[in-house]
């Protein structure tokens, strides 16, 4: 899990933050993996151009509907946990944003 929050930010601001974060990150770790074993790893990794960004950002209302059709509802207002995180990142195979407000893809 990435939550950066910086001072001044809004929330657009720390959720473009946190998406360059996840993105240096998994470049960082297929160079990592690449010096180890001596060839390129980014073409033979299948889901390494799926998780490019941009990101979907969701409100937490759309989530319920994904989470509902996934089988794992939960009440309105109660928070997320392991199988729902899972559950959303099934639907749309990358990270994804929760948002106070729908963000267009």
């Amino acid at each position: 899990m990435v939550e950066p929050e910086m001072a001044y930010y809004d929330l657009d601001d720390n959720m473009a933050l946190a998406e360059a974060f996840m993105e240096h990150i998994a470049k960082a770790i297929l160079t990592r993996l690449s010096s180890r074993t001596q060839k390129p790893l980014s073409g033979t990794c299948p889901n390494s151009k799926k998780s490019a960004p941009p990101s979907p950002a969701l409100s937490y209302d759309e989530a319920l509907k994904v989470l509902e059709k996934h089988g794992v509802a939960i009440p309105w207002g109660e928070d997320f946990g392991a199988p729902h995180e899972t559950a959303l990142g099934k639907e749309f195979g990358k990270p994804v944003f929760m948002s106070t407000h729908a963000v267009p893809n």
